[in-house]
């Protein structure tokens, strides 16, 4: 039994290090931010305007503080 635990390990750690060998090819090129679409997001995401009664903005409920979540299990939704 020892033996084929052994013999498990062994086979489960060559089959991570040949997973780990593939080529991943060439890293993603990411685009140059544009600032001024990064101000519009901020702008629409923090304008009440843009809900059904014009009140609560998408900041209201999707808090950056805490990682764009509300923080509670069951969201209050538009009547909070």
């Amino acid at each position: 039994m020892k033996g084929l635990v052994c013999a498990g390990a062994v086979c489960f750690g060559l089959s991570v290090v040949g997973a780990a060998a593939q080529d991943l090819g060439p890293p993603p090129v990411f685009q140059a931010r544009d600032l001024d679409r990064i101000a519009l997001g901020q702008l629409l995401f923090y304008d009440p305007i843009l809900s059904g009664n014009g009140q609560v903005s998408c900041a209201t409920c999707h808090h950056p503080r805490f990682g764009t979540s509300d923080g509670v299990s069951l969201s209050l939704g538009d009547g909070a």
